[in-house]
């Protein structure tokens, strides 16, 4: 009988990377494991063994106001206050405190920027009420607040209803607030459609506001959280009652039919109906 051949060897002997194989008689199978770390994210971080109260990283390492910033370490879990790009090492009031501690534990912090009048850089410090139990610092400042600022100068109109353009001036680079887009922009606290976006003027549409008729604030939030505010006297967007139509006269008919509509509110804020 004619000798059985044995199939090519496509793999090496030995697997490496720590990985594993499996030899069956007569047909040979390899079955290779290869382990491997993948980095996720835009950075790798490779360290040893965090112990006692320590940060071991800071993302993002630059913002402005409202920017969402996440520590990691460990013993964070007693943090009580933060400071972000600070150049003292103290606890101060003034001194780039966060706007909000949204979430504690022992191995990440996560808090809210706030506003600083200039921009620079500096250290991350940590504390239990005054005193100081974590710093991560590096050459040049660790955490910086951009200058790249969003700012909102102006929008119109200023009052309208579900479905109002509305435009929005001011600036708004492409490293957003040290994010990289406009994720949302808000009227009157309701979120509004974005519809169009450049560096200096976003048009959006205006939400329902269901049977409330709010006023307040122009809002533009980057991805990070970061935003920029316009405020407006007395407020920068109201809410007005919507248009309602009450009857048609006739309710059928043919092309040319004169109709007509009856209602409340008809020309909502503007001055003319344009279309029916």
């Amino acid at each position: 009988e004619r000798e059985r051949e044995s199939p090519p060897n496509f793999f090496p002997s030995e697997c490496f990377f720590g990985a594993s194989f499996l030899t069956m008689r007569d047909h040979t199978l390899f079955v290779c494991v290869l382990v491997m770390l993948v980095g996720l994210g835009p950075r790798i971080v490779v360290q040893a063994q965090c112990t006692g109260t320590n940060i071991t990283s800071v993302y993002p390492l630059t913002g402005m106001r409202g920017t969402r910033v996440t520590i990691e370490g460990c013993g964070l879990g007693n943090t009580t206050h933060v400071q972000l790009g600070t150049f003292g090492s103290t606890y101060s009031t003034s001194d780039g405190v966060a706007r909000s501690i949204t979430s504690v534990n022992d191995t990440h912090v996560l808090v809210v920027s706030n506003s600083f009048v200039h921009p620079h850089c500096g250290d991350v410090l940590l504390f239990n009420g005054t005193t100081r139990t974590a710093r991560f610092s590096e050459s040049g400042g660790t955490w910086c607040y951009t200058d790249t600022v969003m700012d909102v100068t102006f929008a119109t109109p200023n009052v309208g209803t579900v479905g109002t353009s509305i435009t929005i001036f001011g600036r708004f680079p492409p490293a957003h607030g040290g994010g990289s887009a406009v994720a949302q922009v808000l009227a009157a606290g309701i979120a509004a459609t974005i519809v169009s976006n450049t560096t200096t003027q976003i048009v959006v549409e205006a939400g329902d506001p269901g049977a409330l008729a709010p006023g307040g604030n122009i809002e533009v939030i980057a991805d990070t959280g970061a935003f920029a505010s316009f405020v407006g006297s007395p407020n920068a967007f109201q809410y007005q009652t919507p248009g309602n139509i009450t009857s048609l006269d006739p309710i059928q008919g043919q092309r040319g039919s004169r109709i007509t509509v009856q209602g409340t509110d008809l020309r909502g804020s503007g001055t003319a109906v344009v279309a029916v």
